[in-house]
Protein backbone atom coordinates (compact mmCIF):
# COMPACT_ATOMS: atom_id res chain seq x y z
CA UNK A 1 0.00 0.00 0.00
CA UNK A 2 1.32 3.39 -0.87
CA UNK A 3 1.73 5.70 2.03
CA UNK A 4 0.45 8.59 0.09
CA UNK A 5 -2.72 7.26 -0.09
CA UNK A 6 -5.50 6.19 2.34
CA UNK A 7 -8.12 4.04 1.38
CA UNK A 8 -11.94 4.26 2.43
CA UNK A 9 -13.71 1.49 0.26
CA UNK A 10 -13.55 1.39 -3.18
CA UNK A 11 -12.21 5.04 -3.35
CA UNK A 12 -8.52 6.48 -2.48
CA UNK A 13 -7.57 9.70 -0.54
CA UNK A 14 -4.35 11.89 -1.22
CA UNK A 15 -3.30 14.73 0.16
CA UNK A 16 -2.64 17.13 -2.53
CA UNK A 17 -0.25 20.36 -1.76
CA UNK A 18 -1.14 23.60 -3.82
CA UNK A 19 0.59 27.01 -3.21
CA UNK A 20 -1.01 30.04 -1.28
CA UNK A 21 -1.52 31.67 -4.74
CA UNK A 22 -2.84 28.25 -6.51
CA UNK A 23 -5.33 28.30 -3.42
CA UNK A 24 -6.42 32.15 -3.69
CA UNK A 25 -6.54 32.19 -7.75
CA UNK A 26 -6.69 28.65 -8.67
CA UNK A 27 -5.05 26.91 -11.12
CA UNK A 28 -6.44 25.31 -14.45
CA UNK A 29 -3.39 23.43 -15.16
CA UNK A 30 -1.98 21.49 -11.82
CA UNK A 31 -0.66 18.02 -12.03
CA UNK A 32 -1.17 15.57 -9.48
CA UNK A 33 0.40 12.11 -9.91
CA UNK A 34 -2.22 8.82 -9.90
CA UNK A 35 -1.38 5.11 -9.94
CA UNK A 36 -2.22 5.45 -13.29
CA UNK A 37 0.55 8.15 -14.23
CA UNK A 38 -0.02 12.12 -14.00
CA UNK A 39 -2.86 13.85 -15.16
CA UNK A 40 -4.20 17.81 -15.14
CA UNK A 41 -6.79 18.85 -12.59
CA UNK A 42 -8.43 22.19 -12.01
CA UNK A 43 -7.86 23.99 -8.62
CA UNK A 44 -10.76 25.88 -8.45
CA UNK A 45 -10.22 29.90 -7.13
CA UNK A 46 -10.68 30.55 -3.43
CA UNK A 47 -9.95 26.92 -2.60
CA UNK A 48 -9.47 26.50 1.43
CA UNK A 49 -7.42 23.71 3.19
CA UNK A 50 -9.59 20.49 3.50
CA UNK A 51 -11.58 20.88 0.45
CA UNK A 52 -11.97 17.50 -1.47
CA UNK A 53 -12.20 17.38 -5.34
CA UNK A 54 -12.97 14.25 -6.88
CA UNK A 55 -11.53 12.59 -9.92
CA UNK A 56 -14.10 9.66 -11.14
CA UNK A 57 -12.41 6.42 -11.84
CA UNK A 58 -9.47 7.26 -10.41
CA UNK A 59 -9.06 5.01 -6.68
CA UNK A 60 -9.45 1.38 -5.99
CA UNK A 61 -10.52 -1.03 -8.84
CA UNK A 62 -13.40 -2.81 -8.32
CA UNK A 63 -13.98 -5.27 -11.17
CA UNK A 64 -11.73 -5.14 -14.70
CA UNK A 65 -14.14 -2.55 -15.77
CA UNK A 66 -15.18 -0.54 -12.75
CA UNK A 67 -13.14 0.86 -10.19
CA UNK A 68 -13.64 3.75 -7.28
CA UNK A 69 -12.40 7.73 -7.61
CA UNK A 70 -9.89 9.44 -6.20
CA UNK A 71 -10.46 12.10 -3.75
CA UNK A 72 -7.96 15.17 -3.47
CA UNK A 73 -8.00 16.47 -0.36
CA UNK A 74 -6.13 20.25 -0.83
CA UNK A 75 -3.42 20.96 1.84
CA UNK A 76 -1.77 25.02 1.49
CA UNK A 77 1.63 24.67 1.24
CA UNK A 78 2.64 27.39 3.85
CA UNK A 79 6.00 28.59 2.86
CA UNK A 80 8.41 28.00 5.95
CA UNK A 81 10.82 30.93 4.46
CA UNK A 82 10.59 34.08 2.35
CA UNK A 83 12.55 36.08 -0.01
CA UNK A 84 12.45 40.03 1.07
CA UNK A 85 10.24 40.66 -2.43
CA UNK A 86 7.55 37.84 -0.96
CA UNK A 87 7.18 38.83 2.37
CA UNK A 88 7.06 42.43 0.68
CA UNK A 89 4.23 40.94 -1.27
CA UNK A 90 2.29 39.56 1.69
CA UNK A 91 2.83 43.16 3.55
CA UNK A 92 1.35 44.77 0.78
CA UNK A 93 -1.79 42.27 0.88
CA UNK A 94 -2.27 42.95 4.44
CA UNK A 95 -2.43 46.13 4.51
CA UNK A 96 -5.82 44.97 2.06
CA UNK A 97 -6.91 42.97 4.86
CA UNK A 98 -5.92 39.85 2.99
Amino acid sequence: EDAQYRKEGTSLIKEEYITISEAVLGNNKHTVETYDGPITIKIPESSKQGTMLRIKEKGFTITEKRRGDLFLELVIDIPTKLTKEQRKLFEQLEKQNL
